[in-house]
């Protein structure tokens, strides 16, 4: 999950830099060449070309038949007047508008829609140009804006509701009262939603469907202390699922159950060591987490209780942590 959200965050700051090096359209329309290509090889694509009478087209796609689709980034609040004066006076068939992502600048593409409330031209982010591992999906939207297919505009609805899955299946295990951390603005960070959400990160990459993650996510939070503090003690605490149940339990019982499992041949499970989450843990928080073994900060913390550090800023699902400006972390 981190992983997706570190890669987004690096695009939209490559497309910042583009656009403030003023390359931003040689590199979009670029992109879009390549794909068109490859969707439509007998058409001819043409960047900056002089369609709309008086002006300058970032891009026209000429088809076989003497059609044309006709399209236009907007990346400039100031040019949204202008670009859309380009759109509306090409006398192609179709007319796309590339929009400016909204993580970069929101501005643009409200201006857009507030200048088309009624009919707005069709649209595609810019994101979804220069990210490669898109290309499937730019064809996809390509195939619905030129066509105007209902095929092709449902696998794009498809596309959309499973990049959102994810969050939707996290914000209601929350709504059944599990502490997850779902990276959703104003959301509370804990340690417990945390290390929950490592935990489900780990189990996915050892293959297990997010659905099944659940159980594993309100077994940690609900343990939480007791976990913490046996790993602090040195205890090796593992997470097991075995196909239907997760369970939590020491390396001793998980090697006297493993024992008892083998000769029946259910000895099957997917083991996560809870120890390495909280490792994690310590290597995300800029702050300081005690180490496993320190006795001082043992007896520290079970005398003043649950004093966890709160999150200043989170960056992507998995945030990086640091102390409270008003917490004592020594």
């Amino acid at each position: 999950m981190s992983t997706i959200a570190d890669k987004a965050s690096t695009l939209m700051e490559e497309i910042k830099n583009l656009r403030k090096k003023k390359v931003l359209h040689r590199r979009v329309c670029s992109a879009l060449a390549e794909a068109i290509r490859e969707l439509f090889p007998d058409w001819v694509y043409v960047s900056e070309i002089g369609q709309t009478p008086g002006g300058r087209n970032d891009a026209i796609l000429f088809e076989s038949g003497g059609d044309s689709i006709c399209f236009e980034l907007f990346a400039s609040l100031g040019q949204v007047d202008r670009d859309l004066l380009l759109l509306r006076e090409s006398p192609a068939k179709a007319k796309v508008a590339i929009l400016l992502d909204r993580e970069i600048d929101p501005s643009i593409a409200e201006a857009y829609y507030r200048k088309l409330p009624h009919k707005p031209y069709p649209c595609i982010w810019a994101s979804d140009i220069l990210d490669p591992s898109l290309r499937g999906v730019l064809k996809v939207k390509l195939a619905q804006h030129v066509f105007r297919n209902d095929i092709a505009r449902a696998f794009a609805l498809s596309h959309q509701l499973q990049r959102t899955s994810q969050q939707r299946t996290l914000e209601a295990w929350r709504e059944k009262g599990i502490d997850i951390y779902t990276g959703t603005a104003g959301q509370a960070s804990t340690f417990p939603g945390i290390m929950s959400l490592l935990a489900v990160n780990r189990m996915r990459k050892m293959g297990v469907a997010l659905p099944s993650c659940e159980e594993a996510a309100r077994m940690i939070c609900e343990n939480f202390d007791f976990l913490v503090k046996q790993i602090l003690y040195g205890v090796p605490m593992l997470l097991t699922w075995d196909g239907e149940h997760c369970s939590i339990m020491d390396l001793s019982d998980y090697e006297c159950w493993l024992l008892s499992a083998v000769p029946y041949g259910e000895a099957d499970q997917v083991v996560v060591l809870v120890n390495n989450i909280y490792s994690d843990m310590r290597k995300m928080h800029l702050g300081d987490l005690p180490e496993p073994g320190d006795m001082n900060r043992i007896i520290k913390i079970m005398v003043e209780g649950r004093r966890l550090f709160a999150i200043l800023e989170a960056k992507g699902e998995i945030p990086m942590m640091q102390p409270n400006p008003g917490t004592d972390s020594g």
